[in-house]
């Protein structure tokens, strides 16, 4: 039976984002066949409408009863039109997950949009065993449920950077929704490397170093001997929206600093501390404030585990291993 997926297109301005381009490249080397929706061309007022076009033509776009593949949530605002025409054209439907906007923003809408598409697809793809287990919960069947464990992060380079036992901790990301950051100065015993896009609002201290952006491929220069997976505005724990998602998903900066082969540490109560601790890929904290004396806990000799372990894993992301192993399943 012929595979197909949905293929998000957007102007040169705009990105689908590196995690779900990733995806796109995993699942058209496992055989799926890019059905595109949105258009390229950046001209402000057309745009919208042929994105709109794009979805009305879906219908007659995709092949009766195929094997459809869709990364949600879809186009925001057209998701449900989406998710209904596929249920229309074919029952064998099959999602991944990226982000769990009904948990992110507490909307009935989404919610319903969310239930909508699991409730008619075949195969779902969670990220981490307490997603299953929320979905669980909603009356979706465990049996339709893969959990990803993690995202590959898809890189030809490998990091050239020396890594050794110290207190230098990277943190990468949307730096403008990681209010958390103004309060490293309270840590001065740590040094931060930041990167990402950073707000003129945030004042820098000395023991925070802001080392810009980089590509998003290329992960071989990036510097610090740990990387540190947080969120909120919060230097006590992760909390807010922001921080109560990360006890149910697998942040995509954590697939980062594997594919740079960097010690992850992460929060406690995270959906990805049993993996990190079992895997020996890093350290877990309840708060910021911990990381200090977690550090000095440690032997060089324990560092250099997770070094190696990371060596294993780092090229399993880098190559796609996470999502491909999961499709060379289906089907």
């Amino acid at each position: 039976m012929d595979k197909y997926y949905l293929k998000l297109v957007y102007t040169c301005k705009y990105s689908a984002g590196k995690a779900r381009e990733d995806c796109d490249t995993i699942l058209e080397r496992n055989g799926y066949n890019p059905i595109l929706l949105g258009s390229r061309i950046g001209i402000n007022i057309l745009s919208p409408l042929l994105k709109f076009v794009s979805v009305c033509t879906l219908f007659f776009r995709i092949p009766k009863n195929s094997i459809l593949f869709i990364q949600i949530p879809a186009y925001n605002k057209l998701s449900m039109v989406i998710y209904k025409i596929a249920v229309l054209r074919t029952k064998r439907i099959q999602v991944l997950i990226h982000d769990l906007v009904s948990i992110r923003i507490l909307s009935e809408k989404d919610l319903q949009e969310e239930n909508f598409i699991f409730y008619h697809s075949e195969i779902i793809i969670v990220h981490t065993q307490k997603m299953k287990e929320l979905l669980v919960c909603r009356g979706i069947s465990a049996d339709k449920i893969r959990i990803l464990t993690a995202f590959d992060y898809l890189s030809d380079y490998q990091n050239n950077e020396h890594r050794s036992l110290s207190n230098r901790i990277t943190f990468a990301g949307n730096l403008s929704k990681s209010p958390f950051i103004s309060l490293l100065s309270r840590h001065p015993d740590l040094h931060f490397s930041l990167y990402g896009i950073l707000s003129k609002s945030v004042t820098l201290s000395s023991n925070i170093e802001y080392e810009g952006k980089f590509i998003s491929n290329d992960v071989r220069h990036i510097k610090g001997d740990w990387g540190l997976v947080w969120d909120g505005d919060s230097d006590e724990k992760c909390n807010g929206l922001s921080g109560e998602y990360l006890k149910y998903i697998a942040s995509h900066k954590l697939s980062l600093y594997i594919a740079a082969e960097m010690p992850i540490i992460v929060w406690s109560e995270s959906a990805m501390c049993s993996f990190v601790i079992s895997n020996n890929l890093g350290i877990s904290v309840c708060a910021i404030s911990d990381i200090k004396g977690a550090i000095e806990r440690l032997t060089y000799s324990d560092y250099e585990r997770m070094l190696k372990a990371l060596r294993h894993f780092s090229p399993l992301v880098r190559k796609g291993y996470m999502f491909s192993s999961i499709l060379g399943k289906l089907n």
